[in-house]
């Protein structure tokens, strides 16, 4: 059977959304029936240009496992939005404040 780009794409946003599952679960391997790995091995044709294991998922520990998650989703270009530096200025309060005079 040979790989579509439409297939590649469905699977890479398939893999992202139980990624973030496993993010939110804390790294638990719960987010898919059978493991990460299970689903990796079924869609590995069309995973093939994001994913790569050094070892199976199930082998790593949480920390492990956040680390390659973000590295997938980076790679699928699903990467979570960077959070504002502590001392930036928040926007809060701008509203109330009357505008400059020039």
């Amino acid at each position: 059977m040979t790989t579509t780009h439409s297939d590649a794409t469905r699977a890479a946003q398939t893999l992202a959304k139980i990624l973030r599952l496993e993010r939110q679960g804390n790294f638990r391997n719960r987010a898919v029936v059978g493991g990460l790995d299970a689903f990796l091995q079924r869609w590995q044709a069309d995973l093939s240009p994001v994913v790569s294991a050094p070892v199976p998922y199930a082998d790593m520990d949480a920390e492990q496992r956040g680390k390659w998650v973000a590295d997938i989703l980076a790679r699928i270009g699903d990467a979570p939005p960077s959070a504002p530096p502590h001392n930036a200025p928040s926007d809060a309060g701008r509203a109330s404040r009357p505008p400059a005079q020039p």
